[in-house]
């Protein structure tokens, strides 16, 4: 419609010759503002902090071209990215823990206001969240899922700012974060 109207406001023919390329019945399609988010930008891994007696909600996000975001009850409080050798190293955390065998939640209860851990991972078509009980699920959690959420933990800190060893643009998974020296 655009192209039509620029058309006969300069005084052009806004008859179109058909030709072999576009037949005449080849409908215009206007471009549309669509809510698809490319691959590179859709999340590879969210890793997400609920609950506890303050109410806690922090949310990180990597995305699939290693972008990191993390925010704290929707407001954005830190950001990094991953190198595509960092991105390799997390992909093989994941598989390391059997991700997608893994049971969607690690919870016995009984603690009224335990801190939640949910992660949700993507690999290819396939996606899954698992939800863990920071004390409720501690003798109920597989080792590698532990060791796993001990690195989204250390990346989200780095993202922040807030790691002893922060370097927020490069942060590296598939390491066991230290207490120090």
């Amino acid at each position: 419609m655009l192209i039509l109207g620029l058309l006969v406001a300069c005084g052009g023919n806004t008859d179109v010759a058909p030709t072999a390329t576009a037949p005449p019945s080849t409908p215009f399609v206007a471009l549309t503002p669509t809510s698809n988010v490319p691959n590179s930008t859709a999340p590879l891994v969210t890793y997400q902090v609920t609950g506890g007696i303050a109410g806690v909600d922090e949310k990180m996000v990597i995305a699939q071209n290693g972008d990191i975001t993390v925010t704290e009850r929707g407001a954005t409080i830190g950001s990094g990215h991953l190198t595509a050798n960092q991105i390799q190293a997390l992909q093989q955390q994941f598989d390391n823990a059997n991700f997608f065998s893994l049971k969607d939640e690690y919870n016995q209860g009984a603690v009224a206001d335990d801190r939640f851990m949910t992660v949700t991972y993507t690999q290819g078509e396939r996606t899954k969240s698992v939800k863990v009980a920071e004390v409720g699920g501690q003798r109920i959690t597989p080792a590698e899922l532990s060791n796993l959420l001990a690195v989204l933990r250390q990346m989200e800190l780095q993202a922040q700012g807030t790691a002893a060893a922060a370097t927020p643009t490069e942060v590296m998974p598939g390491t066991t974060p230290s207490s120090g020296p």
